[in-house]
């Protein structure tokens, strides 16, 4: 049945590995059941899975493919106009598409999902009112491209469901929207197949969603608001203690938020929002009072393997699963698991510091100052850019109290936690259009940077990776595990995460087989993630002492300065090359 698959890909030639790819999505897709598939990143997943869909698409067969981030959703639809036949729809976030003031100026989600669910069902609304009746029909269709008058987020669900579309791109977030799911299952209807692109972090999402936390400060200003003593007396109570956390008993709770009196002008999004906990607190299974937050944990309705198996098939792809025995430990019911292993993949060192480490107990100024002089002096001897990725906030900050922002010569991109999509694109933007003089880019592990953002060329040759991301020690981390533990196999997921993220940070530079990559996992931790890293990463591993690694970024680029000298490498990389094979 796949034979004849590869003919419906769009361009000239294949990349390395990109004809095995297909063929295992395909007959992966023609099974029922849970498949996980382990690909290296930059392959051209995109496009072989498009390739796919178009081919099935022409057998009935009807798909959901879910990404990670918003940018992935751009690239899925830039990459459907090269498929002449191809019929795909994007569907994204509410709140990311509102054009009504009155819900939109809403920070929190809640307060705005409740505000827009009141103009809708009040047709005080206009947008939502022009949405019903004009559904758009594009081949290749964004809702960010909807007609100024209409909700684009309700326009696309109404133009999804007269577009008799082969696919619907979404963020992998939105599987666990249980109104998103109802108008999918609506439209699709029943035998669709499921594909997801970077799944490896699919359970970690999933068991996320079980829990909810409120800062401990908003807590107490909306027990002040909302007039609650006993949930104002708990907190003054529960700090004056010498006590690290207090579990509260689910009826005690209830009192709690039941004992309110608000007067007449309380604000409605406090209402809002204390209605809500209440609700959560009513269906909860543990709940936490620590000194940062109120966390509270419920049951699943049902399993993340549950939902995946409403799917004629489930096909979770990642370029870091880690390997079989990792990706298959996260699920309690039967996976098969498939690897395109590919020996070699780019040019690259891969060097792993022995004599530094992020450890919590470590941690000193003069040893940040040592990080931010080796960084420094790698900046020196490089070609192109780099980026440099750490595996928390504080971390990230501790390198720029030491001054390692006026210790380069190369201008310095800072992601800020928060910033919105469209800041931090243009951030993006901007360090790649420098990537001729070289610039450096300084985020965190596991954000919208260091997954999901592709650097080919000269736009990253370099990425250093500081510290293994690991949980805090405390009763957060003690909670997150014993979910683990009732809906995995793991028994370590700390380090198998930390790991992955690490390597997914590693693996920008190398988008393509001729990409350079100097990768520098600065760590020595990281010595206990060598069995999960991609077989192309792990055949060029070295431990190195910390100050070696400008020495050695120096001999690495001149040992290739024949290949920009030939114009090899970031040369090719015009302005539409995301494009390709993306």
């Amino acid at each position: 049945m796949c034979d004849n698959a590869d003919s419906y890909f769009p361009y000239k030639s294949f990349r390395r590995g990109q004809r095995e790819f297909i063929k295992v999505l395909c007959e992966s897709l023609k099974r029922k059941g849970i498949t996980l598939v382990e690909a290296p990143n930059g392959m051209g997943k995109t496009s072989g899975v498009l390739t796919v869909i178009s081919y099935l698409a022409e057998k009935g067969m009807r798909f959901l493919y879910l990404v990670r981030t918003h940018r992935q959703i751009d690239r899925v639809i830039e990459e459907c106009r090269r498929f002449e036949e191809l019929r795909l729809a994007a569907v994204r976030g509410k709140k990311e598409l509102c054009r009504n003031p009155k819900a939109k100026r809403l920070s929190n989600y809640i307060s705005f999902i409740t505000k827009c669910n009141e103009l809708r069902k009040t047709g005080a609304c206009p947008y939502y009112e022009a949405s019903k009746s004009h559904p758009v029909f594009e081949r290749c269709y964004d809702p960010l491209r909807a007609r100024s008058d209409t909700c684009p987020y309700y326009e696309a669900l109404e133009s999804i469901k007269e577009g008799r579309y082969h696919a619907l791109v979404l963020s992998y977030t939105y599987l666990l929207d249980p109104e998103v799911r109802a108008h999918i299952k609506e439209i699709l209807k029943e035998g669709v197949s499921l594909i997801v692109d970077e799944a490896h972090n699919l359970k970690r999402y999933w068991l996320a969603h079980l829990m909810r936390k409120v800062d401990l400060n908003e807590l107490r200003s909306l027990f002040d608001v909302m007039c609650c003593d006993r949930g104002r007396e708990l907190i003054t109570s529960f700090l004056r203690s010498n006590l690290e956390y207090l579990e509260l008993p689910k009826d005690y709770a209830l009192r709690i938020f039941s004992g309110c009196d608000p007067p007449d002008y309380t604000p409605w999004e406090a209402r809002v929002l204390y209605l809500n906990l209440r609700e959560e607190v009513l269906i909860s299974w543990k709940i936490l009072l620590t000194r940062e937050e109120l966390i509270i944990t419920r049951r699943p309705e049902e399993t993340l393997e549950d939902i995946l198996r409403r799917y004629h098939s489930s096909i979770l792809v990642s370029g870091t699963w880690g390997g079989e025995e990792a990706c298959k430990g996260e699920f309690l019911s039967r996976v098969r698991y498939v690897s395109i292993p590919l020996e070699k993949w780019g040019e690259i060192e891969v060097l792993i510091t022995r004599d530094f480490t992020t450890r919590f107990e470590e941690r000193r100024k003069t040893e940040y100052y040592r990080l931010a002089t080796v960084l420094a002096d790698l900046s020196k001897k490089i070609v192109g850019n780099m980026g440099v990725f750490t595996a928390s906030y504080d971390i990230l900050a501790g390198l720029l109290e030491v001054g390692f922002q006026y210790l380069l010569e190369k201008p310095l991109f800072i992601e800020e936690r928060g910033a919105d999509v469209r800041r931090n694109l243009k951030m993006v933007e901007r360090y790649k259009e420098l990537s001729r003089e070289g610039a450096i880019l300084l985020g965190v592990q596991g954000g919208r940077n260091s997954e999901g953002e592709d650097f080919p060329g000269l736009q990253m040759t370099t990425s250093v990776v500081i510290g293994l991301q690991l949980s805090k020690p405390g009763v957060e981390r003690e909670l997150i595990h014993l979910l683990w533990n009732r809906h995995s196999a793991l028994r370590n997921p700390d380090l198998i995460y930390g790991c992955r993220s690490a390597f997914q940070a590693a693996a920008r530079p190398v988008r393509s087989p001729d990409d350079l990559g100097f990768i520098v996992l600065a760590d020595r931790r990281f010595e206990s993630c060598l069995k999960m890293m991609p077989s192309w990463m792990r055949r060029k591993v070295r431990l190195v002492s910390l100050e070696d690694i400008p020495s050695l970024a120096d001999e690495f680029f001149s040992a290739r300065s024949h290949l920009f000298q030939a114009g090899r490498i970031g040369a090719t990389y015009g302005a539409n090359d995301h494009l390709l094979h993306s």
